[in-house]
């Protein structure tokens, strides 16, 4: 059985990589020079990059008209707009705003990104411009060449998808191996200081990054580094636990906790009632307190409704004891609220 998973995983990525590099020249034949992110860029730091499995295609495409020839290219090409995105309608988007297009083609999904983040906070800003002034450079992986960001901003991305996706409430255990062995293999001494400490730091994921490599290191057997001497092993406990809880090879995740983990990082429970009343005053013009009151009810309904479902009693209560918990360890990683 486990042959039979290995060979078919080895299949995938096969023809996800053969697609990547057709793709990538298709789109580079009418002057489209897309850099490629995330799962094909993270893998060149493992040893062994067929390890290293992935289950889409990251482009991202600078300037909005090259963006607009690329999804035209691709549409050409046979690729469609996924099922998710079109919801059973005409596919219609911004082509002035819009972040990302998910195309489909012989199962094989692609994300082609007109911009890396959300621009909702500062931080995410501050990174975007960054990714818009630096020169991608050329790479080599499993053969196949292509065009990626340099180390240091490979690895700010890297870092910034796993802190994405731990405040989402799923996260992976491929993310934080993608990090284990970014560390690995470029986070030495002298790079932490002269190069990504300052680049973490001006994207609010300096602290982040030091307990991250540190529960690498105490679970994952890397190498050790002086900058991350002071981490607390408490704290690296906490975040270990978390992923452990919440990451997966492909298995669900659990929704209660996930929605959770989300009302924990913008803040907790009442925060997150106090954001959305605020947001339905402002379009309602109704009393604020009427709303909280309205939320409130809604929320316990909604309690109340989980309480009849089957281990809904226990897996409520787990959610909010461990609501505290993770505020601890968000605020010892600086890894701030999302917005909603």
């Amino acid at each position: 059985m486990i042959r039979s998973i290995a060979l078919r995983q080895i299949a995938q990525m096969t023809n996800l990589m053969r697609e990547q590099s057709r793709l990538y020249d298709v789109l580079a034949s009418v002057g489209v020079k897309p850099i490629v992110l995330k799962g094909a860029a993270a893998e060149q730091y493992y040893k062994n990059p067929t390890l290293r499995t992935f289950g889409d295609i990251n482009f991202l495409v600078r300037g909005r008209e090259q963006f607009q020839k690329a999804v035209d290219t691709m549409i050409k090409d046979g690729y469609v707009y996924t099922e998710k995105e079109s919801n059973g309608e005409k596919f219609s988007y911004d082509r002035e705003t819009t972040r990302h297009i998910e195309l489909l083609k012989n199962g094989i999904e692609v994300e082609i990104h007109a911009r890396y983040t959300t621009q909702d906070k500062e931080s995410n800003v501050i990174l975007e411009k960054r990714l818009n002034e630096t020169e991608p450079v050329t790479t080599y992986v499993r053969n196949d060449r292509f065009l990626c960001f340099p180390d240091l901003e490979n690895g700010l991305i890297i870092l910034h998808h796993i802190n994405y996706h731990i405040l989402q409430g799923g996260i992976g255990f491929r993310q934080i191996i993608d990090w284990a062995c970014y560390a690995q293999a470029v986070m030495n001494d002298d790079f932490w200081e002269d190069h990504f400490a300052s680049a973490a730091e001006s994207v609010k994921l300096k602290e982040f990054a030091i307990y991250l490599t540190r529960m690498c290191e105490i679970y994952f057997g890397i190498a050790e580094h002086e900058f991350t001497k002071g981490a607390s092993i408490k704290t690296c406990e906490s975040l270990y636990d978390l992923i452990v809880k919440a990451g997966n090879f492909g298995n669900g995740v659990d929704e209660i906790e996930q929605k959770a983990t989300r009302m924990v990082a913008k803040g907790g429970f009442t925060s997150t009632l106090k954001v959305y009343g605020n947001n339905w005053h402002k379009e309602t013009g109704e009393n604020v307190i009427l709303v909280y009151f309205k939320l409130l009810i809604k929320a316990i309904c909604i309690c109340v409704t989980k309480l009849f479902t089957s281990s809904g009693p226990k897996r409520l209560i787990n959610a909010v004891r461990n609501d505290r918990k993770k505020k601890r360890l968000f605020k010892d990683l600086n890894i701030g609220q999302i917005k909603s």
